[in-house]
C-alpha cells in the first residue's frame, strides 16, 4: 500500500514539474520559445478574445438594462405625481390631460419633481382664488331645449318597431 502512494506522489508531483524528475528524465523545463508555449499562448489568446467579445455584449446589455430601468423609474415618477395631482387638487378633464401632457416631455427624476412642485404651485393658486359665481344664478338657469336635445335623441339608435309604435300610440290618442 505504501509503494502505491509513493508512486502516485511522484507522478503527481512530476507532472507539476515539482519533483525530482523534473530534470532527471521527467518533463523537459519549458523554453520560451517551445512549441508547447506557443501553442499555449495562442490557445489563451483565442480564449480571451471570446471573453472580450462576451464582456461587449454583456456591457450592451447592460446599458440597455440601465435605460429601461431608468424610462421606467421616470414613467413611475410622473404617474405617482399626476396621482397625487389629481387626488389633492379638483382639476377639471381639460387640466388633468393638460398635466399629463406636460409630464410627457420629462426625461430626468429631478425634472418630475420640479414639474410636480411648480403644477401644485400653479393648482394652489387657482384653488384659492375665489369663485364670484352665485349658487342662484346657476340654479335659476333655465335649461334649454334647443337643437342639443335633440340632437342627442337622434344620435341614440331606436328600433324600428318601437318607432312604428310610438306613430301608431299617437295616432291613437
Amino acid at each position: 500500500m505504501k509503494s502505491v502512494k509513493k508512486v502516485e506522489t511522484k507522478e503527481s508531483a512530476r507532472t507539476l514539474g515539482n519533483g525530482s524528475n523534473f530534470r532527471k528524465g521527467g518533463l523537459p523545463k519549458p523554453r520560451a520559445g517551445s512549441a508547447f508555449n506557443t501553442a499555449l499562448k495562442e490557445s489563451n489568446s483565442r480564449e480571451l478574445q471570446v471573453l472580450r467579445e462576451k464582456n461587449e455584449e454583456y456591457r450592451k446589455a447592460l446599458n440597455i438594462f440601465r435605460e429601461k430601468l431608468n424610462e421606467v423609474a421616470i414613467f413611475n415618477s410622473n404617474l405617482a405625481y399626476a396621482t397625487r395631482l389629481f387626488t389633492e387638487h379638483s382639476t377639471t378633464k381639460k387640466e388633468k390631460i393638460n398635466i399629463l401632457r406636460r409630464f410627457d416631455n420629462v426625461d430626468t427624476l429631478k425634472e418630475s419633481k420640479n414639474l410636480y412642485k411648480s403644477i401644485k404651485d400653479e393648482l394652489s393658486k387657482t384653488e384659492s382664488t375665489p369663485i364670484n359665481e352665485s349658487v342662484e344664478t346657476k340654479l335659476n338657469k333655465s335649461v334649454s331645449t334647443g337643437s342639443s336635445t335633440t340632437l342627442i335623441e337622434s344620435k341614440t339608435y331606436e328600433n324600428p318597431q318601437f318607432l312604428r309604435m310610438k306613430d301608431l300610440m299617437s295616432k291613437i290618442g
